[in-house]
């Protein structure tokens, strides 16, 4: 018996040491020190197999090229994660030729031939024959027209799929923000699996430099999570495209102003738009072509800065002089602006319509949204949506406001500047206001408790109604002191996120601006109220 239980404690310390190296073997190369590991060395396809046109992929120069003669595939079959990703970012550098058409399909398994039964494919289309899914989309669920980088260059291809959730960014901008396969009009589902490159049309090439992923663990983000979380301190781009003619207020976009504004701290930018300057007034209603790609650049400008846009109605005067005249022109508005950005990010939020007022009483308004929200509904089922009470989205009117009960994808907006004598004070839109000059805002305590006293009831509100609140304007014009507007500014700001609530200074460089344009510089004393 001793004899006996040394030998198969020798087999046992074998078979141990045996089984260590293969798994130490199936573990791999380890990861670089913020989590990544490489899947392709930069010289072999170690780690890769190719379904049915193994021709199809070869190393050149430190590059996997992807072309063929046909469709085809080049599946991961490598040690990390031994092959099998369920929640995981993935970064992959790509360069396509002219008419070159790939993709990197995600959650899949190998299949000796055609299209991959499972998973999802993150298209890389800059100029191929497929027009409908380009760079930045996801085949086959969800389309994008839109050509985001060009031939011939070097770009990044950003996955991150975590629960339900997927994120594409092509060169640090989201191109598609979605939940699969809820949001996909397909049998397929996530659910874990290996991943994959396309090879495609004949005279199609594409070059991969780099390949990495990353393993993630924890929760999954639920959409509903993120959009009552997202919008965060936020800053309103005003006077410009809200303007009959940008530039005609004083302010023209500028690039800049993203950058500045998120290098600032800022996670959001509301966008007021005067779509009705430019578009028909016949019952096409159609939106100037030039214009809306000046919107498209805007948003551009904001994803590629990783902030969030609101994009909205602004000053349709004649919405709220003649409401049942001018609704379907409003209508028919929504039904394109919402088309053109259904297959934008979550992080695009719409807001159906600014500041309701005069003949567009509350309940004209409470009539009127909701047809203007099942427009928008029709293309964007779950964009998150912003809506507000009459009377200017004042406080006062919020009792008045029916939300629907069926959609949970609304966020509450109001509108605060009391009190007005002292927030308006010279401002020559606002009759009287020249007799307000001197007033000022000390914070005393009755100062204060009269702001605390309107947040809450706004709050007290959201919780019956269960909404989340934005409060999308406040801000103090430059003809009161500095040292007043900073205070009332700081003391706003901190009690709507001490109620929850995300929210939008109005505004960015104009006559409430904390930015100076001239000076290419904050003004501090408001910066710093808003962003301490």
């Amino acid at each position: 018996m001793p004899a006996i239980n040394m030998q198969y404690f020798i087999l046992a310390a074998s078979l141990a040491f045996i089984a260590s190296s293969q798994v130490t073997h199936a573990q791999g190369p380890p990861p670089d020190k913020d989590g990544w590991y490489a899947l392709f060395d930069g010289k072999t396809l170690d780690g890769w197999k190719a379904a049915e046109e193994p021709k199809a992929f070869k190393v050149e120069e430190g590059l996997i090229v992807a072309g063929g003669t046909k469709l085809t595939h080049l599946y991961y079959v490598g040690p990390i994660q031994n092959a099998k990703f369920k929640d995981f970012e993935l970064k992959a550098e790509v360069k396509t030729r002219p008419k070159g058409n790939s993709g990197i399909i995600f959650h899949t398994e190998y299949q000796a031939k055609g299209f991959p039964d499972k998973g999802f494919e993150f298209q890389i289309n800059n100029t191929g024959s497929d027009n409908v899914f380009r760079t930045g989309s996801i085949y086959p669920a969800k389309p994008m027209n839109r050509v985001v980088v060009k031939d011939d260059e070097w770009f990044e291809c950003h996955l991150l799929v975590k629960g339900n959730k997927v994120v594409l960014k092509v060169n640090g901008a989201i191109t598609m923000e979605t939940t699969l396969p809820h949001e996909a009009k397909t049998e397929r589902t996530l659910a874990s699996g290996t991943l994959a490159i396309q090879g495609h049309d004949p005279g199609s090439i594409v070059y991969f430099r780099s390949i990495r992923v990353k393993p993630l663990a924890g929760e999954a983000v639920t959409p509903d999570k993120e959009s009552k979380a997202n919008l965060g301190r936020g800053i309103n781009l005003g006077n410009a495209l809200e303007a009959p003619k940008e530039g005609e207020w004083g302010v023209k976009l500028k690039a800049e102003y993203f950058k500045a504004i998120k290098k600032a701290g800022f996670a959001t930018v509301r966008l007021p738009v005067r779509w009705t300057a430019h578009a028909a007034k016949d019952a096409s209603y159609t939106i100037d072509a030039k214009f809306a790609e000046r919107v498209d650049w805007a948003v551009d400008q904001a994803l590629t800065n990783e902030l969030n846009i609101i994009v909205n109605v602004h000053h349709y005067d004649e919405m709220d002089a003649a409401p049942d005249e001018h609704l379907p022109r409003l209508l028919g508005l929504w039904q394109q602006i919402a088309s053109r950005y259904k297959d934008r990010p979550a992080r695009v939020f719409f807001e159906l319509y600014n500041e309701p007022h005069d003949k567009l009483t509350e309940a004209k308004w409470n009539a009127a949204f909701p047809k203007l929200l099942a427009a928008v509904r029709q293309t964007n089922p779950t964009r998150p949506v912003i809506i507000g009470p009459g009377q200017w989205n004042s406080i006062r009117a919020l009792d008045k406001l029916e939300l629907p009960q069926d959609d949970r994808n609304l966020i509450l907006t109001v509108h605060f500047y009391d009190p007005f004598e002292f927030t308006h004070q010279g401002a020559h839109w606002a009759k009287g206001s020249e007799k307000w000059l001197g007033r000022t805002w000390t914070g005393t305590d009755a100062e204060k408790a009269a702001i605390t006293k309107q947040l809450e009831k706004t709050a007290a509100w959201a919780k019956a109604h269960d909404r989340p609140v934005f409060l999308g304007e406040f801000g103090a014009f430059e003809k009161a002191d500095m040292k007043s507007r900073a205070r009332w500014t700081h003391f706003v700001a901190r009690e709507a996120e001490r109620l929850g609530f995300g929210w939008c200074y109005w505004e960015f460089c104009s006559g409430f601006g904390a930015y100076d344009p001239k000076a290419e510089a904050w003004r501090e004393p408001l910066k710093a109220a808003l962003i301490p």
